[in-house]
């Protein structure tokens, strides 16, 4: 058992239910009724999210698109950081270990969180979807 914090993943809906939990937006827009926390660092290149988007839209998106953007976003983002590094990154940002990574995705509608979910996973932590 890992004494390591609990990460939470949520939407931006979803973060209107937090309680106790920091809601952090890891997304390059927002929606213009938040008013929380942002995180840029962690939001991928715009021409990332325009070919999800496109194939999440036109219902295209395979496991090969996924595996592409996930090495692509690994390249981008996570490059250099670990899993202890980026959750010291994110708790200096929003004062707190006790936070939830949000981002527009639907809870099984992939995005870039659900990456960032697997390397903490592979960090151990324990993450929690709540949506």
């Amino acid at each position: 058992m890992s004494n390591k914090p609990t990460i939470y993943f949520g939407n931006f809906p979803s973060s209107q239910k937090l309680k106790d939990i920091v809601p952090v937006a890891i997304t390059s827009g927002i929606p213009t009724w938040y008013h929380g926390l942002r995180y840029k660092a962690l939001a991928p290149e715009y021409q990332l999210t325009c070919y999800l988007r496109n194939l999440q839209k036109n219902n295209l998106l395979t496991k090969k698109d996924i595996a592409d953007i996930t090495k692509q976003y690994i390249a981008d983002v996570l490059v250099g950081r670990t899993p202890d590094s980026l959750f010291e990154e994110i708790k200096e940002v929003c004062g707190s270990d006790k936070f939830c990574l949000i981002s527009y995705e639907s809870a099984g509608e992939f995005s870039h969180r659900d990456i960032i979910k697997i390397f903490f996973e592979q960090g151990g932590y324990s993450c929690v979807q709540i949506i």
